[in-house]
């Protein structure tokens, strides 16, 4: 008869596997933020901003998100392996304290025309946001 692993060795695949699956749907979801940031940009007015291309050549995309040490950690491997993988674009990430100071530097961003291509945002917390300012 065949052996079983011990368990702690197929916990261990299955948390491998986790990680794995966890850091191609974050990827999916830079990637697809990335393609919908380059629709958006293409469907703006004359006076949009003005594309920054990096020394070779690459398009610039500011990317704004907050998230703890572990989050800002893993996200910013991604946003590595992406900028590593093509020749097109390149991300620069800017790490905000949390959610709310990240909403507030969008907006003021947006107000003073220097707002960053993408931005990570909870909606949880801006509905709060609002509802507070509203009270």
């Amino acid at each position: 008869e065949g052996v079983n692993p011990p368990l702690y060795i197929t916990t261990r695949k299955k948390q491998t596997l986790r990680r794995k699956n966890m850091k191609k749907r974050l990827l999916a979801m830079l990637l697809g933020m990335t393609m919908l940031a380059g629709v958006l940009t293409g469907c703006g007015n004359s006076a949009a901003k003005e594309v920054t291309k990096t020394a070779d050549g690459k398009i610039q995309i500011d990317f704004w998100y907050s998230g703890g040490k572990t989050a800002v950690n893993v996200l910013q491997g991604i946003v590595d392996d992406f900028n590593e993988s093509q020749d097109t674009y390149e991300i620069v990430t800017t790490t905000q304290a949390d959610y709310t100071e990240t909403y507030e530097k969008l907006q003021a961003g947006i107000a003073g025309k220097k707002a960053p291509d993408m931005a990570l945002l909870d909606v949880d917390k801006n509905i709060i946001y609002y509802y507070e300012l509203d009270t």
